[in-house]
């Protein structure tokens, strides 16, 4: 048997009677809420004005914590921490230690030391040097976080189109969801998430998997229940948006909540000379659907095997120190709901484009983000299409000062109408939105928005202008994770 074998065996007994290694993820950036950055990774393109989504290889930064107390009866906390002058050793012993430095230095190709995800972060020999990196000092010490978001809505109509998702529905005051999120790294190979929404009368599982951490050749894995890498907005909470509504690509096909579902993900990140990220997926059919009828759902379950498979093509493009250009493409297929062998289909392009000073002085960026999807379902006797797409624009004019504008549209069959086979019944809306937002620090915001809503087709009945006008406060307890955005 190989020797790294035999000394990872003969250090797996002690180990078992260790608490699991868990690690503080990162706070959210110290920009704004809204503002998410992805952790910068060894295999992707330079941090700062040019970073692209996180890479598949790379787990969350981490800040600095003292380490728990040290489990009693256990061999490699018999000591007190850096007797041996090795933190690493000391943590899960000297043998264990020793292989996953090799396993390091076969991965990367560096010189045998700490392994980055367990760097401490002040530098010297054999040791991660960057600010907020992992290492045996964050150990057992979970990233617990709370968003809370309040809202008050006012419509000049109570015959509107109706939202999904943490959005007011009526004219009011509302408290909308708190977001509890719990993350850690459970050991050197996996990461776990959890993120769960607390509203006023109920408690769901937003998303809850594990991610690896470890493996070579730009691969990734997660497993568990997550949002669906397609598009731009579908893989984002709530509370990073630069307004407190969905846009209609979201809301028509996958509701304001979200494609999400328990499922098994790859995503690799090609040894191209430039950034390409696969991701591909197959999940359950069970998902969030939007609107008030059976027929506006996009995908249902007809059997019990009956799964949803998705992919998503991304490149990211730094075009200059300052400007940088992401595009991607995605698809999803699976079941309608609406009888065995019916399926349905969404096809989906998206650019997201950048500007971001160089110097901290400088406090202004832009953003623009742009995304189109088309749908096309089977019905029995019957197939209906629709698309929609939106443009966002989004400036930071100042420190604590963001505005943001956006554009929708959808337009296309929503339902069967009066009978199966019959012609089908459309609706169609264009919408205008404006939000100015404040942050007093970065665990605050403070926004108001306008929308004007301009709904039609055989499948409306209301009137034809509806003005939508919303104030949101949110706030933030704890280090909250980043999302990917």
């Amino acid at each position: 048997m190989p020797l790294h074998r035999t000394a990872a065996r003969r250090a797996a007994g002690p180990l078992l009677r260790l608490p699991p290694l868990i690690l503080l993820a990162a706070f959210v950036p110290a920009t704004t809420l809204a503002q998410v950055e992805p952790p910068a990774s060894a295999t992707e393109p330079p941090a700062a004005a040019t970073e692209p989504p996180a890479a598949a290889t790379e787990p969350p930064a981490a800040a600095t914590e003292p380490p728990a107390a040290a489990t009693e009866g256990t061999a490699t906390t018999a000591a007190v921490a850096g007797d041996s002058g090795d933190d690493l050793s000391d943590l899960i012993g000297p043998e264990l230690a020793a292989e996953l430095r090799t396993d390091e230095e076969t991965i990367t190709g560096q010189p045998s030391g700490n392994p980055a995800y367990l760097g401490s972060g002040a530098g010297g020999a054999g040791t991660a040097t960057g600010a907020g990196e992992l290492g045996p000092s964050n150990l057992m010490n979970p990233a617990l976080s709370l968003v809370a978001t309040f809202g008050a809505a006012y419509f000049t109509d109570d015959r509107h189109v109706p939202r999904s998702g943490p959005v007011p529905d009526s004219t009011g005051v509302h408290f909308l969801e708190a977001e509890l999120g719990l993350e850690a790294a459970v050991d050197p190979y996996f990461y776990l998430k959890g993120f769960f929404a607390l509203g006023a009368d109920d408690f769901e599982t937003e998303e809850v998997f594990a991610e690896t951490l470890r493996l070579p050749g730009g691969l990734k894995f997660r497993a568990g229940q997550f949002l669906t890498a397609f598009g731009r907005s579908n893989p984002t909470h709530a509370h990073v948006w630069e307004f407190i509504d969905a846009p209609l690509t979201r809301e028509r096909f996958f509701s304001g909540e979200g494609l999400r579902s328990p499922g098994l993900e790859a995503s690799w990140l090609t040894p191209l000379p430039f950034y390409l990220k696969l991701v591909a997926a197959a999940s359950m059919a069970d998902v969030p659907a939007p609107g008030s009828t059976p027929d506006e759902a996009t995908f249902g379950k007809d059997r019990d095997y009956d799964f949803l498979y998705s992919a998503r093509l991304e490149s990211f493009i730094p075009l200059s120190d300052t400007w940088s250009l992401v595009l991607g493409a995605s698809a999803v297929t699976g079941p309608s709901g609406q009888g065995a062998g019916d399926r349905s289909d969404v096809f989906g392009g998206d650019a997201f484009l950048r500007y971001k000073p160089t110097s901290g002085d400088d406090h202004f960026e832009f953003k623009l983000t742009a995304e189109g999807d088309f749908r096309r379902r089977q019905f029995p006797g019957n197939r209906l299409t629709d698309w929609a797409a939106y443009l966002e624009a989004s400036f930071r004019l100042a420190q604590q000062w963001r505005v943001a504008l956006r554009g929708d549209a959808d337009e296309g069959d929503l339902t069967r109408g009066d009978t199966l086979t019959g012609p089908a019944r459309d609706l169609g809306e264009e919408r205008g939105a404006l939000s100015v937002t404040f942050f007093p620090t970065e665990f605050s915001l403070l926004r108001l928005q306008g929308n004007l809503s301009h709904p039609h087709g055989d499948a409306w009945d209301g009137p034809e202008w509806v003005g939508e006008f919303y104030l949101e406060a949110m706030f933030a307890l704890g280090a909250h994770g980043a999302h990917p955005f």
